[in-house]
């Protein structure tokens, strides 16, 4: 009895450090394994390497599942597969078209956007031999996926009245980012009495629609037509990656006027006062900064200093001095003249007065 159980054990063993010899044969490498962003597509990347020394024929077969309904996502098959010694990638690999989805309601996201949805997945590649039907590799991973929410506009606030005629469009960008990888649709629309946004957003023809933007802030275009005094606008912005939509930002209106009897009637509408705080609206500076400032304490000359909004540490140098008269000042700084400015850049002007109050000017400076 001692002798027969010695025997299984030693059985036992072998057939457990045979499977373990067989399921190495060959490794499979998914290369989406560490994507933020998961695509259809991504499934068919994956390195296949084979440590036998001998060609080895069989099928590479994927499998998606729901890991909490236990569902069937998809399965899709290869076509027979000849490994030589060493590493096959997916570029060797002829993939056919022949896709099982399965019923999990994973599958509607799937289908219709080409990209995994939000969900707990498990992601399965197996490698089965042609003769016998082995699993000679296998590679099982549970993922989560988030997809990453909606961008948010910022401003020109909703409802807000704008005084410039380019004025900087500001939104955030959807959370969690997806950094390089994202570009946005810029669009703008008339907005008549008696529509709703949407309508106007939809039936409306647009004056500006730009697209594939690399950052979430934009000028209106210079080259748009102008917008006219006392007329509202609509926008939205819609973000991207690699092609496809990740989602839209509500609609919002801003309206366009200006008061030709603001404070000491400054005749250029391009003069802004600086503000008491620092808010989330940007003007727009075309190679020189025009800003207004009171001087309500008899300073001689402007305290400043401009900074880059991205890096708060990093200061703009060669300021030139400024000299102040009582009541308001209109105050041109020419950018050429200013050490570090760089196109299409955000930065802030801080002022403190001998009253030790600060004011401040936010722009983005455009260089012709």
């Amino acid at each position: 009895m001692k002798l027969l159980i010695n025997i299984t054990i030693s059985y036992l063993f072998f057939a457990l450090s045979f499977c373990q010899f067989v399921s190495a044969q060959i490794v499979i490498v998914p290369l989406h394994q560490n994507a933020e962003f998961l695509a259809f597509d991504n499934l068919y990347q994956v390195n296949l390497i084979n440590s036998t020394g001998i060609n080895i024929e069989g099928f590479l077969e994927i499998t998606v599942e729901d890991r909490n309904s236990r569902q069937s996502v998809l399965k899709l098959n290869s076509p027979l597969l000849n490994l030589a010694p060493g590493i096959t990638n997916s570029s060797q690999i002829n993939w056919s078209n022949n896709v099982d989805f399965g019923t999990s309601q994973l599958v509607n996201s799937l289908t219709s956007t080409g990209r995994f949805g939000s969900g707990d997945y498990v992601f399965c590649y197996n490698f089965i031999s042609k003769q016998g039907g082995q699993y000679l590799g296998v590679n099982c991973q549970e993922r989560p996926i988030k997809i990453a929410g909606t961008p948010v506009l910022i401003s020109p606030y909703d409802g807000e009245v704008i005084e410039t005629r380019n004025p900087v469009l500001n939104w955030r960008p959807p959370l969690p980012s997806f950094s390089s990888n994202v570009d946005y649709s810029l669009i703008i629309a008339p907005y008549f009495e008696g529509q709703s946004k949407i309508e106007a957003m939809k039936t409306n023809f647009s004056i500006v629609n730009q697209q594939r933007l690399n950052q979430p802030f934009q000028v209106y275009p210079f080259d748009a037509p102008l917008l006219e005094k006392g007329k509202k606008y609509v926008w939205q912005v819609v973000a991207f990656i690699n092609g496809i939509e990740l989602g839209a930002t509500e609609i919002w209106e801003f309206k366009y006027d200006f008061n030709t009897d603001t404070e000491d009637n400054l005749s250029n509408e391009n003069f802004h006062f600086v503000n008491s705080y620092q808010d989330a609206s940007y003007y727009v500076a075309n190679n020189k900064i025009e800003m207004a400032y009171k001087n309500r304490s008899n300073e001689k000359k402007l305290n400043y200093k401009i900074y880059a909004i991205d890096n708060k540490d990093r200061k703009i140098n060669n300021l030139p001095e400024i000299e102040l008269e009582s009541g308001t000042n209109k105050i041109v700084i020419n950018g050429d003249d200013l050490e570090g400015l760089e196109h299409m850049q955000k930065y802030t002007i801080v002022i403190k007065s001998n009253e030790r109050k600060k004011f401040y000017f936010n722009f983005v400076y455009i260089n012709k």
